[in-house]
């Protein structure tokens, strides 16, 4: 959510960095501005929606060694210019541009009598470094202290017209620089393809500023420090397009190929084996941690640990987990955060809530120089690549894979290799595509309501298909255990509603297929997901027994189905409404 990209050098065109905004609209975001300094002078402009609209404003050559520019996610105060970022204080002196939260905004606007005409937390920050006539690096982080809640600050003062300042707390940021002596800072190192092959992540509590040149990087005891500069090998997100033209269709494409490279690199660089075959012993009970699809992947893991392994794992939502206070956390507890960015809020406020718990962590993440990956104790890379889409579907597919392997490592007396098993999923996934899925698509995309059903692991399939298709097509679809629905649930049925049946368990899918046709005798249009061989108009079967292999090719299914019906109703999946791909403020 919102993102930051700016430069400090010589004189650059300002389109570029504008331009620049645009790897990072898959954070979302509803408007986007820029600030840079000419002739001594702060200047800016801003726009609401799309970064094209603000790249029409900008009616002429514009050139600046200094430059700040932002995409906004509203939080505080409604869309408008006069809410977007940046935010440059009444007299001119600074422009600020923020992602996180101020928690002590209106506390300080109070405390110091400050003149906001915005509603948005962050003005806050220019209007107080004005007050408190900022000038040097020592001035601002004085007035940075006073701040409480998540930053990641850029910003530009009139009185150094050649300097960034920035300050980090909670919230992701990065500086890189080139051979020129030129600095970037940016919220998502993709910022920098093109420009340095070599980057810093910030610290909790560092600030500092950059100019040509010139780093000085403090941390939260106020003394300098060499930052270690890291190798850059993130992929650039726009020539990473392809012929498709969304997105998710691309992701979801992927799959097989991700899976596979997912295989070789698992095996071959022995990743599982940082852990001993005696590790899970040292542990009472086992948490999955994470947020929307993350928290469903958790929900897988805890399943197949159960399933395999016979021991106690359970899965919570990180919100939850952080509203409880990590109830009943110790160091007898592991817990696995998953989170495809490693920068979701609410998962890094649970994994510091579980550190100081003392339990032993493990993070799942797609991003290894985001936070989560920096501040676990083991980590396994998702590696699912580049997903810019909103709507989560080939680093799902990966968290399964590798939740699926890292329970058969543990596994003894194993007759089938599980390198070997996912391998044969990847390439089962290719005959699963659009035309497979288009009558299903054809039933649901005129109906406003659907529920997807199933039994223990095929009910956490259920849950992840029903988030698909409510994030990129708006139906308001629900997930229930199977068994639960003559417990109440049957009376959200009427004639023509569709339920999807998971049934992907030989043992328990008579379960499921029995509540399906209970729910058709009272009018349900019933479509089956199954490796069941099945005599029904409306199914489609997964040649795979494993029911924790067949959750993959069914995942695949379903993200396929919500994709279709996006399109048939016009919408697009690759930024839906009133969501963001990076959620960083809780």
């Amino acid at each position: 959510m919102c993102g930051i990209t700016s430069f400090v050098g010589r004189k650059k065109n300002l389109n570029e960095v504008v331009h620049n905004l645009k790897k990072l609209e898959y954070r979302g975001y509803d408007s986007a501005g820029v600030a840079w300094i000419e002739n001594g002078a702060i200047k800016t402009i801003k726009s609401i929606g799309e970064i094209k609209n603000l790249e029409t404003k900008i009616t002429q050559k514009i050139m600046s060694n200094c430059i700040i520019s932002h995409t906004r996610w509203a939080t505080h105060g409604k869309i408008s210019e006069i809410n977007t970022h940046p935010h440059v204080s009444k007299n001119g002196t600074w422009a600020v541009v923020h992602n996180g939260i101020i928690e002590n905004h209106k506390a300080l606007k109070a405390q110091f009598e400050l003149n906001v005409l915005s509603e948005t937390d962050t003005a806050v920050i220019s209007e107080l470094l004005e007050k408190q006539k900022a000038s040097s690096i020592f001035d601002f982080k004085d007035a940075v202290s006073l701040l409480n809640g998540s930053y990641a600050l850029v910003c530009i003062c009139e009185q150094n017209p050649d300097r960034l300042f920035f300050a980090k707390n909670k919230s992701p940021l990065y500086v890189a620089t080139n051979e020129f002596g030129e600095f970037m800072i940016a919220s998502d190192p993709v910022c920098f393809v093109g420009f340095s092959n070599k980057f810093i992540s910030l610290n909790d509590g560092d600030y500092g500023f950059v100019e040509l040149n010139n780093i000085e990087v403090f941390n939260f005891n106020n003394k300098m420090y060499n930052p270690i500069w890291k190798i850059n090998d993130v992929l650039d997100i726009e020539s990473n397009i392809t012929s498709e033209k969304f997105f998710m269709q691309k992701e979801i494409n992927e799959e097989e190929k991700i899976l596979k490279n997912l295989v070789k690199s698992y095996k071959n660089k022995k990743i599982l084996e940082i852990f001993d075959k005696d590790f899970l012993c040292n542990f009472k009970e086992i948490m999955f941690i994470g947020c929307g699809t993350a928290f469903h992947a958790g929900l897988y893991g805890a399943e197949i640990l159960q399933s395999k392994l016979n021991v106690h794992a359970h899965a919570e939502m990180a919100s939850e987990f952080i509203a409880k206070g990590g109830r009943f956390v110790s160091n007898e507890t592991l817990c696995f955060f998953i989170s495809q960015s490693g920068e979701t809020a609410d998962t890094l406020q649970a994994l510091k809530l579980a550190k100081e718990k003392q339990a032993v962590v493990i993070g799942l993440t797609n991003i290894m120089h985001s936070t989560l990956a920096q501040k676990c104790d083991y980590v396994l890379p998702t590696l699912a690549g580049p997903e810019i889409a909103v709507a989560s579907t080939k680093a799902f597919v990966c968290q399964m894979a590798i939740l699926f392997l890292f329970a058969a490592y543990f596994q003894s007396n194993l007759k089938i290799d599980p390198f070997e098993q996912v391998l044969e999923i990847s390439q089962k996934l290719r005959k699963y595509d659009l035309n497979y899925v288009e009558n299903i698509s054809n039933l649901i995309k005129n109906i406003k309501k659907c529920m997807f059903i199933g039994t223990e692991i095929n009910s956490v399939i259920a849950k992840e298909s029903a988030l698909k298709l409510k994030e990129v097509s708006y139906i308001n679809a629900v997930s229930y255990p199977s068994g639960e629905l003559k417990h109440g649930y049957l009376a959200l049925i009427d004639e023509g509603f569709p339920v999807i049946a998971i049934a992907l368990n030989h043992q328990t899918n008579y379960r499921t297929i029995n509540s399906a046709i209970e729910a058709e005798t009272r009018g349900a249009n019933i479509l089956f997901i199954t490796n069941e061989k099945m005599d029904f108009e409306n199914s489609i079967y997964i040649d795979e027994n494993d029911e924790f292999l067949a959750s993959i090719i069914c995942s695949k299914i379903t993200q396929t189905i919500a994709f279709c019906v996006s399109q048939k109703l016009g919408i697009n999946p690759d930024k839906p409404k009133n969501l963001a791909k990076s959620v960083t403020v809780e």
